[in-house]
């Protein structure tokens, strides 16, 4: 707006008012956009290889070999992984697969966890394009103040020297020590602060919020409409993930960082009434949504001795360089600040950015290949270092071995990578803390002066310490998928105390039924009013209803309000201690209300029978079982099948909200038709974490009274040798040692 005030001022001073008035209207729609997007330089782009803008994607055949091998890469996954539900490959911006498990389709959209981080890092990319937000500036001096929730050290002392790169990275300290040297993964409100920084940002700019300016200026060109939006968040912006996607949505963000920010925009500007004001910027070809420095920035360690194998929100797999602290990994359900190699593992030195999402969502973008493969779902993979379990201490898996087995299964049939393709280079700084920092223009347009002024900020942060620690092996500091970024304002209409009515506290309500495994998605059941409850208790005595009859539920739900099924895989020389298989009934998963079948298990001839198709209504598209182990890339996999037989309910005095997509709220007949059947109304059984604890405290107190028995029968032993002691001597009492009896 600034541009077009300028262009103004001559025609202000001539003093002819029509003039300003036809020229202001003219400029307003390029001064609109300009403030919106910015216009490309002038460089030879192929508008094919860009992707489809918001338009449907082109599909063509891979060129490079026989497209059946890239079929059977595809049958191999979905054996391996029975918890698949899509999986799509694009190159040079066409999809070359794209498949689908029965009874979904190409809009279906799924919670994808924290793989969702990577589109938020993305999405901050816009600022930063625009010279709005310098990474490396401290949020306090932007106006953010530290969330009441968080612990920024005593008094918030860290808290003026945390910047966006360092929640970006996952090294703020969390309060625990000064920021850039310790790298902690979190997802919840320590991070959440990034959607106070654009909140304060945009409610500037005149936007009413900062999903409404998300939904503007990234979704919506990007054709992902209402993926920022979430009824929890009241206009926030969940940092941490848990946004819904479909795997050709998924795609287009992946696409986006392949084209180096750049997305065409001729389809999507004519549908605005704009193709006209494009094409005066760049021939309609496309449009710079985020700039190239940036993407570089994102995808490139900020503090490679601290973490090298994490950028901005994504994971990276990449040749070692020097100085390199090859930290960090995810395994067994944590990341550990612990040295590791490549994500991918020993030997896998191409460039990989890796959008990882809990229960094996993935993106991964390979831009040597200038290609993204994009694999959503529902499993549970385990390793030989990390099998899948389920113990009284933690729910143990391994994602990234999930990546690596993909990456393994369909390299074979893509096309080699582009050895002169320019990687990832960057500029490092050394600090008196010894912690090398590695630092990138945080603007396209002024780099080479925020660099100067952003390093003396972040350099000054670290060297209020000398210590040279790169890592915390002790911190426990991933909560991966976890609900772990949902506020929780009134949904509706809340029922609560009704003065006319004594005899109760509540009335109504309704029970949120969230699908296992910890997912934060289900369905919504409206409890009628003539419903009293006298307790927050019996509020979830009712909602039990809906847990035990979850089997009537799914068989009266369609397909896509059903929980969907679960796949477990692990190699066959996992460290699993499952005595009788990973699949058994002595296996933990009823738990979690799932119940299982073996698909491929290890130590089973082909004469065994076949084991019995699962009723669950998502389950026959997946593979038949194959009773003997498969081989996969890095040996022999057992796998399973699980479907939902029980999910988890829990009562709140609020309505259902009609517009929440986490969970829709159920038809109201149906509430009614479940609330008349019969329950156990006794105690729970109690669920097998319980009585794991229950057992590891009997064996204590076992292990104690043995103990102590012990040494009650080596000190009677002891006294009756010196009272024998005492009558051979005549009864003179004999002197006692020094040493303690």
């Amino acid at each position: 707006m600034e541009d077009l005030w300028a262009l103004l001022t001559p025609v202000r001073q001539s003093g002819f008012g029509i003039t300003v008035t036809i020229t202001a209207c003219a400029l307003l729609p390029t001064a609109l956009a300009n403030s919106l997007w910015s216009p490309s330089p002038d460089l030879v782009v192929d508008p094919e290889k860009l992707g489809p803008g918001i338009g449907p994607w082109q599909h063509v055949t891979p060129d490079w070999n026989s497209p059946e091998h890239l079929e059977k890469a595809a049958d191999d996954i979905w054996l391996e992984f029975p918890g698949r539900q899509c999986l799509m490959v694009v190159h040079d911006g066409r999809v070359v697969l794209e498949r689908y498990a029965k009874g979904f389709s190409p809009d279906d959209r799924m919670e994808v966890d924290s793989a969702a981080k990577t589109i938020i890092a993305a999405l901050l990319g816009v600022l930063v394009t625009k010279g709005q937000l310098d990474v490396d500036r401290p949020l306090a001096d932007y106006g953010v103040q530290p969330s009441a929730k968080t612990y920024w050290g005593p008094n918030n002392q860290y808290w003026p020297q945390i910047t966006a790169r360092h929640l970006l990275t996952h090294t703020s300290g969390l309060g625990n020590g000064p920021p850039g040297l310790v790298f902690e993964y979190n997802s919840g409100d320590h991070i959440q602060h990034l959607s106070f920084l654009i909140t304060l940002l945009v409610t500037q700019q005149g936007f009413k919020s900062a999903a409404d300016w998300a939904e503007k200026v990234f979704a919506q060109p990007l054709g992902l409409k209402g993926l920022f939006k979430h009824w929890k968040l009241d206009g926030e912006l969940s940092i941490g993930g848990g946004q819904r996607l479909s795997c050709r949505e998924m795609a287009k963000v992946a696409q986006l960082l392949l084209n180096k920010g750049k997305w065409p925009v001729s389809d999507w500007a004519d549908q605005l009434g704009l193709g006209w004001l494009v094409k005066r910027w760049d021939g309609g070809q496309f449009v710079q949504i985020i700039s190239e420095s940036y993407v570089q920035m994102m995808t490139t360690p900020s503090f490679p001795a601290v973490v090298s194998t994490y950028g901005f929100l994504t994971w990276l797999n990449r040749a070692p360089q020097p100085g390199d602290s090859s930290c960090c990994l995810c395994t067994c359900g944590v990341c550990l600040g612990l040295p590791s190699p490549p994500i991918l593992g020993e030997g896998i030195h191409e460039e990989v950015w890796i959008a990882l999402g809990f229960l094996t969502r993935y993106m991964m973008v390979l831009p040597q290949r200038n290609l993204s493969i994009i694999s959503l779902g529902m499993d549970l993979a385990g390793s030989k270092a990390c099998s899948v379990a389920s113990s009284w201490a933690a729910l143990t898996y391994d994602d990234g071995f999930g990546s690596l087995l993909h990456y393994k299964m369909l390299n074979g049939s893509l096309p080699a990578p582009d050895k002169a393709t320019t990687t990832s280079t960057s500029a490092t700084v050394q600090l008196t803390s010894a912690v090398t920092t590695t630092f990138f223009s945080s603007t396209a347009h002024t780099g080479s002066q925020l660099l100067n002024s952003s390093s003396s900020t972040a350099a000054s942060a670290s060297t209020e310490t000398s210590t040279t620690t790169a890592f915390n092996p002790y911190a426990h500091i991933y909560n991966h998928g976890h609900q772990h970024t949902r506020f929780q304002p009134a949904k509706g209409a809340a029922n609560t105390t009704n003065a006319s009515s004594p005899d109760h506290r509540f009335r109504g309500g309704s029970c949120t039924c969230s699908c296992p495994i910890n997912e934060d998605f289900g369905q919504c059941f409206q409890l009628p009013e003539s419903v009293a409850l006298d307790s927050w208790t019996a509020g979830h005595e009712v909602c039990r209803h809906f847990e035990e009859g979850y089997s009537q539920i799914r068989d009266s739900l369609d397909s896509h309000s059903a929980c969907p099924d679960i796949g477990l895989l692990q190699p066959c020389d996992t460290n699993a201690w499952f005595m009788f298989g990973l699949c058994s009934s002595s296996s933990p998963w009823d738990g979690y209300g799932l119940e299982c079948e073996a698909r491929a298990q290890c130590g089973v001839g082909p004469e065994e029978p076949a084991v019995g198709a699962s009723n669950g209504s998502k389950s026959s598209h997946h593979q038949p079982p194959s009773h003997t182990a498969i081989m996969g890339p890095t040996g022999e996999m057992e796998t399973c099948l699980c479907r939902v037989t029980r999910w988890k309910c829990k009562y709140t005095a609020e309505s259902c909200d009609p517009d929440d997509v986490y969970y829709p709220q159920a038809p109201n007949s149906l509430s009614r038709e479940i609330l008349k059947l019969p329950i156990k109304m006794g105690r729970r059984r109690p669920q097998k974490e319980v009585i794991a604890v229950g057992g590891l405290v009997v064996l204590c107190c076992v292990l104690l009274a043995v103990a102590v028995f012990r040494r009650c029968c080596k000190c009677c032993r002891r006294s009756a040798a010196l009272s024998g002691e005492s009558a051979g001597s005549g009864g003179r009492r004999p002197l006692l040692s020094s040493r303690t009896i």
